[in-house]
């Protein structure tokens, strides 16, 4: 946000990156930026551009938990594990 700014000619701006809950930001690029954190700076503007940002799923992470019966063990007893 926001989803766009006017700019003086050869002047940056900066734009907050946010991603819903249950994403991450992958990437974003374009207007010669870069990315810090959650801020994407434009280099200095002297044409019109865009400023494209990518968003990954955040994997869903199960626990395992592993029991032994008498006369026996599981090492280790329990592992987290990516869904699929």
């Amino acid at each position: 946000s926001p989803s766009s700014r006017s700019v003086v000619q050869g002047s940056s701006t900066s734009f907050t990156v946010t991603a819903n809950s249950g994403y991450t930001i992958n990437g974003v690029s374009g207007c010669g930026g870069s990315l810090s954190g959650t801020t994407f700076t434009t280099a200095a503007i002297n044409a019109a551009c865009t400023v494209s940002a990518t968003f990954v799923a955040n994997p869903v992470i199960h626990t395992v938990t592993a029991n032994a019966g008498a006369g026996g063990s599981v090492s280790p007893s329990s592992r987290s594990v990516v869904q699929g």
